[in-house]
């Protein structure tokens, strides 16, 4: 906690909220091994980026970012598309 990596997961489920979005890794919520959130203002880069994150489902992703605990969760905030990386 209060660092910042790189870590690593499949991911298995997408949440959008109205003004956040939750791409939960390895498991899904409540049981994720991490969550990576990324505001609403940000997220359309991700998609240019990545295509639509929701076909994504299944594939490895990467993300370096600042990991915090949230709600008893391990969450990455991630503002910049280029801290993500899906894995071929």
């Amino acid at each position: 906690m209060g660092k910042t990596v790189m870590a690593c997961g499949t991911l298995v489920e997408t949440k959008h909220l109205s003004n956040r979005h939750y791409l939960n890794l390895d498991k899904k919520y409540p049981n994720q091994t991490l969550t990576i959130l990324v505001w609403d203002n940000d997220y359309r880069w991700f998609e240019e980026r990545f295509g639509k994150i929701d076909t994504k489902i299944g594939q490895r992703f990467c993300g370096r970012g600042l990991v915090e605990e949230y709600k008893n969760n391990i969450q990455m905030q991630i503002k910049n598309p280029q801290f993500l990386r899906l894995m071929k």
